[in-house]
Formats: structure tokens, C-alpha cells, sequence
């Protein structure tokens, strides 16, 4: 018996650790039963309970995080608005003054130089009627006193002549031979006196001459003379120019011509038309830090072409010598820019030169805020701005300047500019 047992009990091997764990769980739960552990717990799911809430409370009271969502920056333009009106187009041209009176001042007789005015130097200036050189007259004095007493002595002989074929005309026995004789002495005598005549004239014009004057208000450009020297007849003295009238002349090409007029190379050839109705100009020219201009206007076109195919314009400028304070004068030799006032042109669109794209392009800004290319008719391109007659409305916005970047159809920003200052033509 104890033999069967002994075999049961190896056959079932956790009966025998069940029965030893028993008391084991006994032993924990009289430890849960002590009061001591329970407190604990309690407080320890108290504090947890208490932590959960506050983490409620404050999700609840935590601001919420905003979520924006940016949007991609527009380029940003400066655009102009467009004002077509009727204007004037100012054409410019350089060239170079020069005067239009310059002449070389001459010895109509010979002698010897007197003397000679203070300012007869390079580059002094003069007043008409001013003596700028005189020439020992005694010569030519003494010269008049001879012709005089010629000429006493030719109608001192013609006097006699003219007695003797009276007192033959009145005698009937001379015959008409003698008197025929007569008569031609007598013509002989006239002629003469009258060389004698011509002569002390001409000694008197010569003794006028011996005081070199000024011609008109103006500059020495060059003396060739020095003092006390023997003048010649013929001989160059100086050469002078007037400071009343300077001449530019303007290569202008056909596409310029255009915009003065083709009637422009008749007119100004047109000795019967009023200088008021050439156009006028606006002469200008830098000189140091200060910028000085001139009224001119156009008075003639030359013969012909230059070798570059271009015709020449003549810009006449009128000065007043007497008042340099107020202005300077415009010196022969100084580079200006000569801005010739075209024809009215009407519904014109004056817009700085930037805008253009391809010659003939420009970017607008629709009512879109969207770039647009425009293809315009341009009339002339000037100086800084461009004259355009076609392709282009008022109030439209045109923008200053496009970007290699800028493509058809694309969204901007822009900022309007006043219109550009139109060049002022006086």
C-alpha cells in the first residue's frame, strides 16, 4: 500500500509543490489584511488620481498653438501711370559754336604803326567804332596838301582856258577851227581838275584809313603785329570774330528731318520767310558745376550731305554784349547740345527710356495685378525718354523697368510712381 502511494505521488509531482505553497498565500493575505498596508494604497491611487486631474486641467487651460499658412512673396514693381497730351518732342543734337561773322582784319595802307589800342591782344574784346590800331597819318597829310594845290592849279588853267574861248567866241574874225580848238582844251582842262579832284579824295580816304576802327562788337582771336612795326598794304593784322551771332551747325539724320518737317530744307532757304517761323532751339552747355543755356533758332540747312549721309542744320544763337553779367557768352570752340523743338505732335505718351523691352516693347500691370507685354509704336526715342503714338491708353500702368525673370500672365505687386518731369523747351 504504501508502495501504490509512494508511485502515485511520483506521478503527480505538483501536488507536492501545491501543497507547500499553500501556506505561502496565507502568509501574503494576512499581510493585505494589515491596516497599515491598505492606508497606503490608498494614498498612493489618491495622489495618482489627484496628478491625472491636474494634467486635465491644464490641457484644458494650455493656449492652443494657431497654425498659419504663408503664402509665396509677389515680385514687387514700380510702375507709372500713362498721360498722353500734345507736346512738342525736343530733338538733340551736339555740335560745336562758332561764329558766324569772323574776318581778318587788314592794312588798307602802308606806314608805320602809331599805336595801338590796349586790349589789341589775343583774345581782348572790342565795341564798334573802337580804335584798335593807328597808323602814322603825317604821309598821308602832306599828300592832301599837294593834291589841293593840284587842284588849284587845274582850275586855274581851266579858268584861263575857259576866258581865252570867250573873248574868241566874240570876235568875228576867229574862224571855227579856233574856236573847235578851244572847246576841246576846255574839255581837256575839266578833265583834269576833275583826276585832281579824285585824287585829294583818294589821299583823304587813304588818311581815313590810317585809323584802324572795329567793325562790330566782338573778340580778338589772334594779333599778328607787334608795336612800332611798318605796316603794308594788304598785310593780316588780326583776325576777329563778332560775339552778336554764333552758329552751330547739327548733322541731323532723315528720321529727325522728319519730325521738323521735310518743308524745313525749303523754308529755311526762303529769303521772303520770316525768321519766327523756323523752329526754335535750346542751346546749352556745361561749364564747371553749373549748366548755362541759350534761346536759338534754326536759320538755314547747308548744300548738301556728309560723307555719313547726314544734312546740317544751322542753329543761330543772338547775344547781347552789353549784358554779360546776367549770362555769360557763348564762346566759339565751346561743345554744346542743341535741343531743336520739333511739329506738335498730339496723343503722345512721354515715358522714360527704361520701360522699353525689344525697341518696340513694354510690361504693363493690368487690372489683374498681371504682367502683360505690349508691343507700341514708338515716334522717337529721346535723349532719357521715349515718345511713343500708338498702342497705349491713359491711365494704364506701365512698369518702370522689366526683369529677364518677368514672364506673360504673372502676378505682382506694384507701386504707382508719379509721371516722369517732361523736358522743358524755352
Amino acid at each position: 500500500m504504501k508502495k501504490i502511494k509512494n508511485n502515485i505521488a511520483a506521478l503527480n509531482p505538483a501536488g507536492r509543490h501545491r501543497d507547500k505553497a499553500v501556506p505561502e498565500r496565507v502568509a501574503k493575505r494576512r499581510e493585505t489584511d494589515n491596516p497599515r498596508y491598505s492606508r497606503v494604497s490608498i494614498y498612493l491611487g489618491a495622489a495618482i488620481v489627484g496628478c491625472l486631474i491636474l494634467a486635465l486641467i491644464f490641457s484644458l487651460n494650455s493656449p492652443k498653438l494657431q497654425t498659419r499658412q504663408y503664402a509665396a512673396a509677389l515680385p514687387l514693381v514700380e510702375t507709372i501711370p500713362v498721360k498722353k497730351s500734345a507736346l512738342r518732342i525736343p530733338i538733340h543734337v551736339q555740335g560745336i559754336a562758332q561764329p558766324a561773322t569772323q574776318m581778318l582784319l587788314l592794312a588798307e595802307v602802308s606806314g608805320k604803326l602809331k599805336q595801338a589800342n590796349q586790349y589789341f591782344v589775343d583774345g581782348g574784346y572790342f565795341k564798334a567804332g573802337d580804335e584798335l590800331l593807328h597808323i602814322d597819318p603825317r604821309p598821308f597829310e602832306l599828300e592832301i596838301v599837294k593834291k589841293r594845290a593840284a587842284i588849284d592849279s587845274k582850275k586855274l588853267s581851266l579858268n584861263k582856258i575857259e576866258a581865252e574861248y570867250s573873248v574868241a567866241s566874240n570876235s568875228q574874225q576867229n574862224s571855227p577851227t579856233l574856236l573847235d580848238r578851244y572847246r576841246r582844251q576846255i574839255r581837256n582842262a575839266q578833265s583834269q581838275l576833275e583826276a585832281a579832284q579824285a585824287d585829294l579824295a583818294l589821299s583823304q580816304y587813304r588818311l581815313e584809313k590810317t585809323r584802324i576802327v572795329a567793325p562790330f562788337n566782338g573778340r580778338i582771336k589772334q594779333v599778328n603785329v607787334s608795336g612800332q612795326q611798318y605796316l603794308r598794304q594788304g598785310e593780316t593784322l588780326a583776325t576777329l570774330y563778332s560775339l552778336e551771332n554764333m552758329e552751330i551747325r547739327l548733322p541731323i539724320s532723315d528720321k529727325q528731318l522728319n519730325l521738323l518737317g521735310r518743308n524745313i530744307l525749303i523754308d529755311s532757304q526762303n529769303p521772303q520767310l520770316s525768321s519766327s517761323a523756323l523752329p526754335k532751339a535750346t542751346v546749352s552747355a556745361q561749364w564747371g558745376n553749373q549748366q548755362h543755356t541759350w534761346p536759338g533758332r534754326l536759320v538755314r540747312s547747308t548744300g548738301g550731305r556728309d560723307n555719313n549721309q547726314l544734312l546740317a542744320l544751322v542753329v543761330q544763337v543772338k547775344q547781347k554784349t552789353r549784358d554779360t553779367a546776367a549770362k555769360p557768352l557763348l564762346a566759339p570752340g565751346t561743345f554744346v547740345d542743341v535741343a531743336i523743338h520739333s511739329n506738335t505732335f498730339s496723343d503722345i505718351a512721354v515715358l522714360p527710356s527704361s520701360v522699353m523691352h525689344n525697341q518696340n516693347q513694354l510690361w504693363l500691370v493690368d487690372a489683374r495685378e498681371r504682367l502683360a507685354l505690349r508691343e507700341v509704336a514708338v515716334l522717337y526715342h529721346g535723349k532719357h525718354q521715349v515718345y511713343i503714338q500708338q498702342g497705349l491708353q491713359d491711365g494704364e500702368r506701365v512698369v518702370l523697368q522689366g526683369s529677364a525673370s518677368a514672364v506673360e500672365n504673372m502676378r505682382v505687386q506694384f507701386v504707382m510712381q508719379q509721371p516722369p518731369k517732361r523736358e522743358t523747351l524755352q
